[in-house]
């Protein structure tokens, strides 16, 4: 027998077994393989294409009436339940759904406590750094996010229909081939039915009984084999459109992982640049991060927050990794308050009505916060005032000033000759003509120290007990007169001479009756009135005033009445300021006890007096301020912050002191203000003025007490390089071509766009149609699976001028697009990186009325960015 076995020498099984190994050798060459694998899938492939097509006028139809129906539509909940248990049989466990032990992994709590622990909203940070997430994870990992329970249901119900479109279609498809193919059946008769027939014979017949017991017999037989065979095709075909429903759900998964991971895969140009050598920036900015988390959740939990404005994001584009997000907070709490603020802003810009206003409305809504509000123009008062009251605290304003309700203040009563000295000094120095030199200014204080101290002293003699009821011998205005009257003078110090003589003899009586009790109350009294202070200030203006030179004594009356021969003709301000008067007055301890002082006080409209009396108002309050300190240093219970004041001043180049001998000008005063309870928001145009009022070192001390700044527009070159200092430099990343970020937060400003958008868990927008036929038909010559999402190069070799035939031009093309490919990314790595400034001069000068640059302190941490203010007209 010539068979193929028989030839080759072997049997049928092992030509079986040879074929088999042949087959498996064939199989292991992937090239091979690969065809084997299309040519199987060829005929699969074309069923799903011609079931897709019959498909499109039943799709929709049949899936509005899938997800109607109860059973049915609970096909998808069962699938996703399915993929669930799949899941936790899964080595992986985030497929088992332990995304809390996984994250514990991937960022240990002790590490990144922020991840685990609420933050206040206004520190939080974005959980993505330098492209990466924190800790260095790609964002591409990410994408796995958005399969959600809702999209397996979904996935599910599309599945269900794909089976039973693929059931159903091919039955009713051939059901209609059978009804229209079929051909008719001839009528016969249905009495007898011819039997057989020879050539001229008379035809034989049967009787139609027999016939069709015949008939019924075969037909049965047939009609049985027929339900068998129908029974086990439509059991096959099930299985069939069971797998076709799988492969449409997997599909559909696929197509939907595709699509949502797209956005993910695109990396920005950070994540190659920064991450791998900005590591120490990283860990510091981390490090800052969990401290000021504490701080602000620990210490500071229960502070109130006081906003200045919301954030652009636009510090965080430019590398400041503790910059806020957009439309996030920048606030000051109650510790950063203390540490001070300073408003910088030109004219009409805003810096009233958009920062000083709206914080003042915060701080007041705070019970325990006192106030004191004062400006050189007279006018912030106006707005305090109608604040206090839509928050419900009229009942606490005191008003200081010259107008019929207003109160007065006895400025010399707190403050030693020396401090007043200091202020009359200081201010001298600011106003014209005492600039150049300060042998004028010095001298004029010097002589009014004198004065004071001597007036101090004969306030307590009868005659200056019986002047005071008019004009008090220990204030500016009686110091004055003395200085311009000789004979005021000496009648002082004669009179002051006499008590104290009379002192000593009532002294040395006491002492020879033995009066012990007596004689210590009167050399106390003669003490105070012969101190060394009092006996230098006696010997300089019984001798060295006296007989000084003319000229120059002239000159220094005129500096001393170049600031209070303006009290001549302002009446109400002497009187209430300047004559050492107790009627119609308040204390400066008013705002440390939960009062809102206002000062009414314009230096427009009432000059240069008006101006030392605001400075010497809030002198007294810096006092006032160090009195209460000292009173309750070392003391169990509260502290001078527990009963806290703003002091809030507008303008205040024009108010400020810079005479560090005092101790209470606002060139040292403000260094230990935090420690007595008083917290300060000043405002000014320009750094300019405020150096030009207080020298170039004072001013950039003062400013340097002010740890929060904020920078409104400005065309002032001090003013912008000054804010391009505060917000320092950061390296950039530029990008060049279309499609590409140089990082995570340009591409949220540009697009909107973050890797940690919130998703919807019950919905999904899975719907392609009956094309995921085709998709599945295409996915079986690939391989039908879900992918996992992972980073895009930045430049794809450019396959468009690679020769389609096969040879030695095709691999050169291939090699010259792969290299090409290659120069393109190393430039792009490698260009537009540099250390840029985080603010220019452009930004302060055009960022708009509407904004401002804010350098603030948050917890322990400097938070900045250019931000939008809200204008409290």
């Amino acid at each position: 027998m010539n068979t193929l076995p028989a030839l080759l020498g072997m049997g049928w099984i092992g030509m079986i077994v040879t074929l088999f190994v042949a087959l498996s050798v064939i199989m292991t060459v992937p090239f091979v393989r690969k065809i084997l694998w299309k040519g199987l899938m060829v005929f699969p492939a074309a069923a799903l294409f011609v079931i897709g097509a019959l498909a499109v006028p039943f799709w929709h139809p049949l899936t509005w009436g899938i997800a109607r129906v109860p059973y049915a539509s609970r096909v998808g909940a069962l699938f996703a339940a399915g993929v669930e248990r799949l899941g936790i049989r899964s080595s992986n466990p985030l497929n088992r759904g332990e995304r809390e032990a996984v994250a514990r992994e991937l960022w240990p709590e002790k590490r990144y406590p922020f991840l685990y622990e609420d933050v206040p909203p206004d520190i939080v940070r974005p959980l993505w750094e330098d492209g990466k997430l924190v800790g260095g994870r790609d964002i591409p990992w990410l994408a796995d996010r958005h399969f959600t329970a809702a999209m397996q249901e979904k996935a599910g119900q599309l599945g269900l229909t794909a089976a039973l479109l693929t059931f159903l279609l091919p039955l009713i498809v051939i059901g209609i081939l059978n009804l229209t193919l079929t051909p008719g059946t001839p009528e016969t008769d249905a009495a007898k039915v011819l039997l057989e027939q020879f050539p001229h014979e008379e035809p034989v017949y049967v009787s139609g009984w027999s016939v069709w017991t015949a008939v019924i017999g075969d037909a049965f037989g047939s009609a049985l084999h027929a339900l068998v065979n129908s029974v086990g095709f439509v059991l096959a075909w099930a299985l069939v459109s069971v797998g076709a429903g799988l492969l449409i759900a997997i599909t559909a998964i696929e197509y939907w992982r595709r699509e949502q991971a797209a956005p993910y895969e695109l990396i920005s140009k950070d994540a190659h640049v920064r991450w791998p050598y900005r590591a120490e920036a990283r860990a510091l900015a981390h490090n800052s991060y969990v401290r000021q988390m504490r701080h602000a959740t620990g210490y500071l939990k229960d502070s109130p927050l006081f906003t200045i404005g919301a954030g652009t994001g636009t510090m965080r584009v430019r590398g400041d990794l503790a910059a806020p997000s957009p439309g996030q907070a920048l606030a000051l709490d109650r510790e950063s308050l203390f540490q001070h603020l300073m408003v910088f802003g030109g004219t009409g810009d805003g810096k009233t009505t958009a920062v000083l206003k709206p914080l003042l409305r915060q701080v007041l809504e705070q019970r325990q916060f006192g106030a004191y509000v004062t400006d050189a123009k007279g006018v912030l008062w106006r707005d305090a005032e109608r604040i206090a009251g839509e928050v419900g605290r009229s009942g606490d304003l005191i008003w200081i000033g010259t107008g019929p309700n207003e109160k007065g203040v006895n400025i010399c009563e707190k403050l030693t000759p020396n401090q007043i000295a200091a202020t009359l000094r200081s201010v001298l120095h600011q106003t014209g003509g005492s600039s150049r030199e300060s042998f004028w200014p010095d001298m004029a204080s010097n002589v009014m120290r004198h004065m004071l101290t001597l007036g101090r002293a004969y306030a307590q003699t009868p005659q200056g007990k019986a002047e005071s009821a008019v004009v008090h011998p220990y204030s500016l205005w009686w110091a004055y007169q003395a200085v311009l009257d000789p004979d005021k003078m000496k009648s002082a110090l004669d009179a002051l001479a006499d008590e104290i003589r009379q002192l000593m003899d009532e002294t040395n009586q006491a002492l020879a009756k033995g009066d012990r009790e007596a004689y210590d109350a009167l050399e106390e009294k003669r003490q105070n009135l012969s101190g060394p202070a009092i006996i230098a200030s006696q010997e300089y203006l019984s001798g060295a005033w006296s007989q000084m030179a003319k000229d120059t004594r002239t000159g220094i009356i005129a500096n001393v009445s170049q600031l209070m021969d303006n009290f001549a003709g302002a009446p109400m301000l002497r009187e209430r300021f300047a004559s050492g008067l107790a009627s119609n007055t308040v204390s400066l301890d008013a705002p440390l006890n939960g009062k809102v002082v206002l000062v009414t006080l314009s230096t427009l409209e009432e000059g240069i007096a008006a101006r030392l009396v605001a400075v010497l108002l809030k002198t007294t309050l810096y006092r006032e301020a160090r009195l209460r300190e000292a009173a309750l240093k070392g003391k169990d219970g509260p502290t001078p912050q527990d009963r806290p004041c703003l002091v809030m001043m507008d303008e205040v180049q024009e108010i400020v002191t810079v005479d560090p001998s005092s101790g209470l000008s606002d060139a040292t005063f403000w260094n230990v203000a935090r420690s007595t309870g008083l917290a300060g928001v000043f405002a000014t145009q320009t750094v300019a003025a405020l150096k030009q009022a207080m020298g170039k070192d004072a001013a950039d001390n003062f400013l340097q007490q002010t740890r929060s700044k904020v920078f409104l527009r400005s065309e002032d070159q001090a003013t912008v390089s000054y804010a391009c200092w505060c917000a320092g430099e950061f390296e950039r990343n530029r990008v060049f071509d279309d499609g590409q970020w140089e990082s995570l937060d340009q591409r949220r400003l540009v697009s909107g766009w973050t890797p940690l958008d919130p998703i919807d868990e019950t919905a999904s927008k899975l719907d392609a149609g009956p094309t995921f036929f085709f998709k599945a038909a295409k996915g079986l010559f690939s391989g039908p699976a879900v992918g996992q999402a992972s980073a895009r190069r930045t430049y794809e070799a450019d396959q468009r001028f690679i020769p389609d035939k096969v040879g030695v031009a095709q691999l050169s093309a291939q090699q010259q697009a792969a290299w090409r490919a290659e120069d393109q990314e190393r430039r792009y790595r490698t260009e537009g990186n540099s250390l840029a400034p985080a603010m220019t001069i452009s930004d302060v000068i055009a960022m708009g009325r509407w904004h401002a640059f804010a350098h603030i302190q948050r917890a322990g941490v400097a938070r900045q960015d250019i931000i939008e203010l809200k204008h409290e007209y």
